[in-house]
């Protein structure tokens, strides 16, 4: 052999294991990242979900305070429509719907006391789906005809 081969075999031989461990640093520190990334995210949903949870128990529990007022035991309904806007006022984008068995709405707290309340099974739009959300039903009858019927 030549000197050029004895120092190219050299050359390759020392830069050998630096190319191997510099390999091995990078792939440690990618799993890191993706690691680090990873309980970020789950920690992202665990707060999410808490919040989540929390707002539902928040409206469950103002609406079970509302189911069991004195107001609705007599028939105050012009004084159970301004306790619903009270309560809603700091809930941007909620109200409460009062309806009967027939579907009629008795309070809707969206819309000034005495205004023409819809009744949904008569003037609900046919199901379909919105193009933001495709995988959520909207309109359509048959969420509120199972709620009265069930109660839940």
């Amino acid at each position: 052999m030549r000197l050029r081969s004895h120092l190219l075999v050299l050359v390759f031989v020392a830069t050998l294991p630096l190319l191997v461990f510099a390999s091995v640093i990078v792939m440690q520190t990618l799993d890191e990242r993706r690691q680090i990334l990873d309980r970020g995210m789950h920690e992202t949903v665990e707060a999410f979900t808490s919040a989540v949870d929390g707002e539902v128990k928040a409206s469950l529990a103002v609406l079970e305070t509302l189911a069991s007022s004195a107001l609705l035991d007599v028939p105050e309904l012009e004084s159970f429509h301004l306790l619903c806007t009270k309560v809603t006022e700091k809930r941007p984008g909620s109200y409460v719907i009062l309806f009967v068995a027939s579907g009629a709405q008795l309070v809707n707290s969206s819309r000034p006391i005495g205004s023409r309340l819809p009744n949904p099974f008569q003037s609900a739009k046919p199901p379909g789906t919105d193009a933001r959300y495709p995988g959520v039903p909207v309109g359509g009858d048959a969420h509120v005809r199972k709620v009265l019927e069930t109660g839940r």
